[in-house]
């Protein structure tokens, strides 16, 4: 793993900054991610779920020393009148109150559009369960 310093810093060479857990779309665990990036010599790594911080906190920590740096992200779905984005965030406080406060709306926007596809599904496709 090259973890040298140069003359600017830390220069990693082997780096995942768009990784998905449980808390979002992905399907391991934030100690899942941290096993694999070990495992496959990621030099630096970052947890960017949907509109959620909790792993952030997680990673910090079951770090180790000599583990991979890691640095917080997120993912923000977003949209406005010329269409959709995601936009990625780096390296803040998941502890934050302005933080914590912009994924608590974020969340229920994104809760806002699940219920709307479910009532979709409902009128469209009868019968149709909520159980």
């Amino acid at each position: 793993m090259s973890r040298e310093k140069t003359d600017k810093g830390f220069c990693p060479e082997k780096i995942d900054l768009h990784i998905h857990s449980t808390f979002s779309d992905g399907t391991d665990t934030p100690k899942q991610i941290l096993e694999h990036a070990r495992e496959i010599g990621l030099d630096l790594f970052s947890i960017t779920d949907h509109d959620a911080v909790k792993a952030g906190p997680m990673i910090r920590k079951l770090r180790k020393e000599g583990d991979p740096v890691f640095v917080t992200g997120v993912e923000f779905s977003c949209k406005d009148e010329n269409g959709k984005y995601h936009i990625l965030g780096y390296g803040y406080d998941p502890e934050a109150q302005a933080v914590q406060s912009l994924v608590e709306k974020s969340h229920s926007f994104r809760l806002e559009k699940v219920h709307v596809r479910l009532a979709f599904l409902r009128d469209e496709f009868q019968p149709f369960s909520w159980k």
